[in-house]
């Protein structure tokens, strides 16, 4: 993953619906690689192995992107590849959805199948709700007691994250800093502190910026 920002379903989701008598349950599901995609997979298909059928679609963009989708048994193009249109259409990636249906006896027809399975995958992601992720650096702060104070109110002016903190013989602060504010930040973290501060960056990770 090279952008800054990207988007993907906040936590798991369900829903389901009936429709002409066939059930539709769909499960929706954040990842990270396709290995955990194919599990969730195995794992919902013998969770739900009396349906008639297990469709899903997910995307995955790390350092390639992947799209896959399955039909499972439904007529080609009507359950596998519009729930992948939905999951692109909302701009996701890292995104597995599944939708299981139960056929109640009643055909649909190819346009009630794409319906069907593009609505169930729909009110999934809104139960797991969309989350855009951010890239931040984590960085450790090791200060002063004195500089305590100062550093609280930095990190409160400017919404950081604090991810880990210990008092000892000084203070150690690991935060969360967007990658795109991160000199403005530590430039006025060694401002504040006049120089008195040790900055280590210790990782960079993806951390949720917004929820909608």
């Amino acid at each position: 993953m090279k952008n800054l920002i990207y988007r993907t379903l906040y936590k798991n989701g369900k829903a389901e619906l009936e429709i002409s008598k066939s059930k539709f349950i769909a499960s929706s599901f954040p990842i990270q690689t396709q290995q955990q995609a194919i599990d969730i997979v195995d794992e919902i298909s013998e969770l739900y192995k009396d349906a008639t059928h297990n469709c899903y679609a997910y995307v995955i963009s790390n350092s390639n992107l992947i799209e896959k989708f399955s039909d499972d048994g439904e007529p080609s193009g009507t359950a596998g590849l519009p729930i992948l249109q939905i999951i692109k259409n909302k701009e996701l990636t890292n995104t597995l959805i599944i939708v299981t249906r139960y056929f109640g006896g009643v055909k649909l027809g190819k346009g009630g199948l794409v319906r069907a399975y593009t609505n169930a995958a729909l009110g999934a992601i809104l139960d797991s709700k969309i989350a855009i992720m951010k890239k931040h650096s984590i960085y450790r702060l090791t200060i002063n007691y004195s500089h305590k104070n100062i550093v609280d109110k930095l990190i409160k002016e400017q919404n950081l994250l604090v991810e880990n903190s210990s008092y000892l013989d000084k203070i150690s602060i690991e935060i969360a800093i967007e990658m795109d504010k991160e000199d403005h930040i530590l430039r006025r973290l060694i401002d504040a502190t006049n120089g008195e501060v040790n900055i280590e960056k210790i990782n960079v990770l993806y951390k949720p910026f917004s929820v909608e």
